[in-house]
């Protein structure tokens, strides 16, 4: 399979008027230099300093969509309004502080023949020591511990599928809790994940929009919160007008069936709740039987599971004959 040759890609952006224009330059030398054809939709958060203003000069052209945030406050909800609109079947967001490289997002797509996510990998950190500190520890604690994801799970620069945006749908806790439930929901859904490495670069120009505290708290509550909750089957769409490639996932599988019928009516769910209640108390009342009056309870059971096996008999007979006509 050949690497996508086209790319939505996500930018939230809040007063980076000092990083925007580097970051259109270097990603439309990159793109062209590749061949590969892109959007780039820049989300902005209501910025002050005339980030939005100096986008709308390029709001019209073949390859920016600029969008004015909607919703709630934080880079989690500009993501969602931003794959929303997205016109390729190629997904992907990066940061807009020039941290992250774009020009690693041609081998990340490449990449994309055989996984379903590529997340850039922070191996080399120029960042400060506190956001290096922040960063690993979190990696290390909630990715790996806590998750067995060993991918960096907070990295700002991912592209994927589309179908796996698709299939992973949920409303985020905060402005910065997009991440780590992103990709838990994607492997729970049967996705594959592999990373590339990159240098994670210090910030030049403006400032971080990150408040250390609130944000070590929302991350982290989010991520405890999570652990805890169950993922329940996660719908995956059929191509459009089809019922081909629909299904779900379940426990890091995917199951194609190609239907849309919900997965408790599939074989996924072998016994649901009232029958696992009906058969455990069937089982109280054998096991009580037997031990109160063996031999009566032993007749009893003998009998029922021969009335059973005979109208199974009758069943079977029955199937025979219709089918010889």
């Amino acid at each position: 399979m050949n690497k996508p040759k086209a790319i939505s890609i996500v930018i939230p952006v809040y007063n980076e008027l000092r990083n925007v224009a580097r970051l259109l330059d270097r990603i439309s030398v990159i793109f062209e230099s590749h061949d590969i054809d892109f959007e780039l939709i820049f989300v902005d958060d209501k910025s002050t300093d005339g980030t939005y203003e100096y986008l709308e000069r390029f709001a019209n052209s073949k390859h920016v969509t600029l969008l004015l945030k909607e919703g709630k406050p934080g880079k989690s909800y500009s993501l969602l309004e931003g794959f929303a609109k997205a016109r390729h079947e190629t997904l992907g967001m990066i940061d807009a502080d020039l941290q992250y490289p774009p020009e690693v997002i041609p081998s990340m797509l490449a990449k994309l023949a055989t996984y379903d996510i590529v997340v850039a990998n922070r191996k080399t950190y120029k960042g400060s020591i506190l956001r290096r500190f922040m960063s690993r520890s979190f990696r290390t604690f909630f990715g790996r511990m806590l998750f067995g994801i060993s991918t960096d799970v907070q990295s700002g620069l991912k592209i994927f599928k589309r179908e796996v945006a698709q299939t992973v749908q949920f409303s985020p806790s905060s402005g910065w809790a997009f991440d780590l439930e992103f990709l838990h929901r994607a492997r729970e859904a049967g996705y594959k994940i592999t990373d590339v490495p990159i240098t994670f670069e210090e910030r030049k120009n403006g400032y971080s929009n990150v408040k250390i505290l609130k944000t070590i708290y929302d991350i982290g509550t989010n991520a405890i919160a999570l652990r805890l909750k169950k993922i329940s089957p996660q719908v995956i769409k059929p191509e459009s007008g089809t019922m081909i490639g629909a299904g779900v996932g379940y426990k890091k599988k995917k199951y194609v069936t190609h239907t849309t019928l919900p997965h408790n009516m599939s074989a996924m769910q072998t016994v649901i709740l009232s029958q696992k209640i009906c058969i455990t108390l069937v089982l109280a009342l054998v096991v009580y039987g037997l031990v109160t009056s063996p031999l009566t309870t032993g007749i009893i059971t003998i009998a029922i599971l021969s009335t059973i096996y005979f109208i199974d008999v009758l069943f079977n007979l029955y199937i025979i004959l219709k089918s010889l006509y």
